[in-house]
């Protein structure tokens, strides 16, 4: 009976630790609400807001803009399908889009972090193929964590998923953030993003391995009675 009750604290306790981490997630990941859903004749919106997303466009308004499928299957872009009714494109030098999670590292604690997102180029990409994503400290303000540097996109494919990962020890500076950002050289076609997503996989602490080793061993010495 001792050797029961063991394995039913030992759960109890693993359960409890566990239930503190909260979970990492995206706000909007599909692009699906902004501020003004409108789209122009060619199918686009340079001027809107996304919610849950901070847009950059250092060169101008250009760089960033909401689509619908439409204009995807226009002649000149010929990529997707979209994951709903509305994704983004990214273009230029340095047209962005960033998210603060509002999840802390240390919430989440040890563990491994997955951003992915699906995308692809329009037809009439000509410039410099280079689109980063990227795992960032402090809400997508602070340190580079982790990039994944893609070059390997081809005008009118469809889009794939790309991921990037990380490692955390749970020390890092504030919240989870996550940035896209394109490296073309100019305006010549775009990048097609949607369906962008994080999870969070954690690392038992030492003390939670140590409770699994303890039930693991009571389970043995029981099934030997």
């Amino acid at each position: 009976m001792k050797l029961k009750y063991t394995i039913t604290a030992c759960c109890m306790v693993l359960s409890g630790m566990m239930s503190v981490n909260a979970a990492v997630s995206l706000t909007n990941g599909s692009f699906e609400t902004a501020t003004d859903d409108t789209y122009n004749g060619f199918n686009y919106n340079r001027t809107t807001t996304v919610d849950g997303w901070t847009i950059g466009r250092p060169g101008s308004l250009w760089d960033v803009a909401r689509i619908n499928q439409a204009y995807c299957d226009d002649a000149s872009v010929q990529t997707g399908p979209l994951n709903g009714g509305a994704g983004m494109w990214i273009s230029g030098v340095g047209g962005s889009l960033s998210q603060d999670t509002g999840t802390s590292f240390a919430s989440e604690g040890a563990g491994d972090y997955l951003f992915t997102l699906s995308m692809g180029q329009s037809s009439n990409f000509t410039g410099v193929d280079s689109i980063t994503i990227a795992l960032v400290a402090d809400g997508g303000a602070g340190a580079v964590l982790n990039s994944n540097v893609i070059t390997t996109l081809n005008p009118g494919d469809d889009l794939s998923d790309f991921s990037v990962s990380y490692t955390a020890d749970g020390t890092e500076s504030g919240n989870v953030g996550v940035v896209i950002t394109s490296g073309a050289d100019d305006l010549s076609g775009v990048y097609v993003v949607d369906n962008a997503r994080i999870g969070f996989t954690a690392v038992p602490e030492p003390a939670s391995a140590a409770l699994l080793g303890l039930g693991g061993l009571a389970l043995i010495l029981r099934r030997r009675k």
